[in-house]
């Protein structure tokens, strides 16, 4: 069931928007133009995740010998953090930086005329890619 959170003009660039959809607490992001939707909830120790922050990954570059070359900041790897422990999630993926098998759940969004809907069928994963909506 597709569900009316907010108008997409309520959204700012990687701040979480948190809502309620039948006792359930969502959190909404726009990145990049796109819209994702995520359960609040961390898999880690119950956190609410979506109160954390969206920040960029940092990225080495190795050599040859596979020594590190330089670090560098990917806005192509966005990922959310717990506010409780500081788990990092990437977003598009939805799986645990640092542990694999803590994975968020997230859900389709659509926009249409300026309104974000969430549908509380839980998506598929996606491979490091952005987000999709029609609209």
């Amino acid at each position: 069931m597709e569900y009316h959170v907010c108008n997409l003009s309520d959204l700012e660039e990687r701040k979480p928007y948190v809502v309620e959809i039948d006792g359930q607490e969502i959190g909404v992001i726009l990145v990049k133009g796109e819209v994702l939707a995520f359960k609040n909830h961390c898999p880690h120790a119950g956190g609410p995740l979506c109160l954390g922050e969206v920040y960029p990954g940092i990225k080495v570059e190795l050599g040859e010998d596979q020594r590190m070359i330089r670090e560098y900041v990917s806005e192509d790897d966005l990922r959310i953090v717990c506010p409780w422990h500081g788990l990092e999630f990437n977003i598009y993926t939805r799986e645990c930086v640092a542990n694999k098998r803590f994975k968020i759940e997230g859900y389709e969004t659509e926009i249409k005329e300026g309104k974000v809907f969430v549908n509380l069928k839980q998506q598929e994963v996606r491979k490091d890619e952005p987000a999709k909506h029609s609209g």
